[in-house]
């Protein structure tokens, strides 16, 4: 297995991680009729969102996405539609995505929350899925109702703690019989992006 290429969000003119999502999908590529297909083990999904937050409002600025027919033969990349004025980018050199649209600016009308980290500690990184985040130094609970957002919460503190509290645990159940309910438990866990608020 490999390690997910998260999504992004630009907040505060800085980039993170997009690393929790308390409701459901915040977005879809279906939302905008495209269905990606992955063709990488680093993006099961077939794309990757940039988010940020706009005047206050969600939107998605950016989506990288992988396209392609449904043949039986070797598929053929495809050119995907106009998504809010905007034409999607080719580029035939980048294997991983082939249709990429900078600045759509798409609202959103996500209710719930978010969290987005920055400042990844290497010695965390395990090969799968996405990357929780409690591995990472810097984490924001950004709040949305509609898309607009409500209130901003620095969590890193509470994700320092949280951080600590698990990795003494994990030194604590070390060797312990029931290994193979762990790991498929961390498989499960290591592609679920969810958290309560």
């Amino acid at each position: 297995m490999t390690a997910q290429i998260s999504d992004v969000f630009m907040y505060q003119n800085l980039e993170f991680d997009l690393a929790g999502i308390s409701e459901g999908d915040l977005f879809s590529p279906e939302m905008l009729g495209i269905s990606p297909v992955g063709y990488s083990t680093c993006c099961y999904r077939g794309y990757q969102a940039v988010f940020a937050v706009r005047e206050g409002r969600l939107v998605l600025k950016t989506l990288n996405t992988s396209l392609y027919t449904d043949g039986p033969t070797r598929p053929e990349r495809l050119i995907g539609p106009t998504i809010q004025g905007v034409e999607p980018k080719r580029d035939e050199e980048d294997h991983l995505f082939n249709n990429i649209y900078e600045n759509i600016d798409y609202p959103l009308p996500y209710s719930g929350g978010v969290l987005i980290a920055g400042d990844f500690i290497s010695e965390l990184y395990e090969h799968m899925g996405f990357h929780r985040p409690w591995k990472y130094k810097v984490v924001w609970e950004l709040v949305f109702e509609d898309g607009r957002l409500l209130k901003a919460v620095d969590c890193s503190e509470r994700m320092a703690e949280v951080r600590e509290r698990l990795l003494s645990r994990a030194d604590d159940h070390e060797g312990s019989e029931d290994q193979t309910d762990a790991l498929y438990a961390w498989i499960q866990q290591s592609f679920d992006r969810t958290y309560e608020i």
